[in-house]
């Protein structure tokens, strides 16, 4: 009986280091190139000053940081190099920056979709809440608050505690409940359940928007434009619920057994149960970094991923010859009044008069060359002051330039914009 229960011990823990020698580096590889091409596709010039955006692009970031901290030290640990088991302090180090990494891109996920729930809100006040200082503002205090909590780690962590997980362990019964109550709380549990919220809310906020749309009268100039402007904003909030999706899938069981191991740590345990159960956390921790390594191919739509790759390949085209031209255009404003903030005053649709040849070819050129374009608005604004433009985005579907003004100082706000038109000079592909 002694033999076999030997033999059953032996079995889990030779599974656990197969598990740690074999897993990690594949995870690390695909997490690697996917948390790389998340970065360059949310660094984009008509993504990069999206609030929501930033958010997740923090969270790639932490990601990639977490990979590479976690994964590396648990597939030495498979082959016993792991180099915590020697030096305290590295022990303690590794612990404090891998919960600390893992509640960031939790808490990012959730101020991602407390962003969108705010933008998605018919309340001017919750609407201003999107902007580039809150989402810097936002991750220190996160980061910040990240550090307090888990701080524990360089008081409850050692190398030298046989009834943990892995080479590196807590000092005692009562830093491990704390330890595991801590990682359940503010990694799972919280963030999760705001994330529900949240999308919930956000959800409840769109249909509201519509029905709200669909009994205001309408002209096609504007219908049109309201949806293109939506496009994007939809194709972010699709790309952020079903990161939602996988963190709550792929990091629920850690903390259920978290939650199991801190309910169970009085109970007397076999040396085959307790070999069970390390086996079945070291499964659950890596499920943990299957998010982290898989959220851009779980994220990124078909027409998305062919967007990036022409974006990608654009770096290492030729430069296009240039020749300059004069557009005079005439734009329709997208409503009466604009709910004008900072970083967002207004934007309208330019439908082109002239010149005739003017398609999604020269515009894909053009697209290029956005910082060789002056703008000249005729337009006034409420106080009488002209309206100023710094941005332009393209629809190469179609012959349509995009105008967007994006950078206001406080005055900006709550004013109108009345008979907008601009005279435009842009580069562009010769023909």
């Amino acid at each position: 009986m002694l033999n076999a229960s030997s033999s059953s011990s032996s079995y889990w823990n030779w599974s656990s280091a197969i598990i740690n020698r074999y897993v990690p580096i594949p995870l690390l590889i695909i997490g690697t190139f996917g948390n790389i091409l998340n970065i360059i596709i949310f660094t984009r010039k008509t993504l990069r000053k999206n609030s929501c955006v930033q958010y997740l692009l923090s969270t790639t970031v932490v990601s990639l940081l977490v990979l590479y901290i976690g994964l590396i030290t648990r597939f030495l640990n498979g082959y016993n190099l792991d180099y915590t088991s020697y030096f305290s302090i590295l022990c303690k180090i590794r612990y404090f920056l891998t919960y600390l990494l893992l509640y960031c891109s939790s808490w990012f996920i959730t101020l991602a979709c407390f962003d969108r729930y705010c933008s998605s809100s018919l309340s001017a006040s919750l609407r201003n809440l999107c902007n580039q200082k809150i989402v810097y503002r936002s991750i220190y205090v996160v980061t910040f608050v990240g550090c307090l909590i888990y701080v524990e780690a360089f008081y409850c962590f050692n190398n030298g505690h046989v009834d943990s997980v892995g080479s590196c362990y807590t000092t005692s019964t009562a830093c491990q409940v704390v330890d595991g109550l801590l990682l359940m709380i503010f990694f799972t549990t919280i963030p999760i359940c705001l994330m529900i919220i949240f999308s919930y809310l956000t959800l409840r906020n769109r249909r509201r928007s519509r029905r709200q749309v669909a009994t205001t009268n309408q002209s096609p100039s504007e219908s049109i434009p309201r949806t293109q402007v939506r496009k994007q904003d939809l194709q972010i909030m699709t790309m952020l619920f079903v990161q939602v999706g996988i963190l709550i899938i792929f990091s629920s069981p850690m903390g259920v057994y978290k939650l199991y191991s801190s309910l169970t740590v009085y109970t007397d345990k076999s040396v085959e149960r307790k070999e069970i159960e390390n086996f079945l956390a070291q499964i659950f921790i890596l499920m943990t970094y299957f998010n982290n390594s898989t959220e851009f191919f779980f994220s990124i739509s078909p027409i998305s991923f062919i967007d990036f790759i022409w974006h990608f390949s654009s770096y290492f085209n030729e430069p296009i010859p240039e020749t300059e031209r004069n557009v005079f255009t005439t734009c329709h404003v997208m409503s009466k009044s604009f709910d004008l903030k900072e970083h967002y005053c207004s934007r309208v649709r330019c439908q082109h008069i002239s010149p005739s040849k003017f398609n999604s070819k020269s515009l894909s050129g053009i697209e290029l060359l956005t910082n060789k374009m002056n703008f000249f608005w005729t337009g006034t604004t409420s106080v009488g002051t002209p309206a100023q433009i710094f941005q332009v985005d393209f629809d190469t579907g179609s012959s349509d330039l995009w105008i967007a003004s994006t950078k206001c100082s406080s005055s900006c706000r709550n004013l109108q914009l009345y008979n907008a038109s601009a005279s435009i000079t842009y580069s562009s592909a010769g023909n």
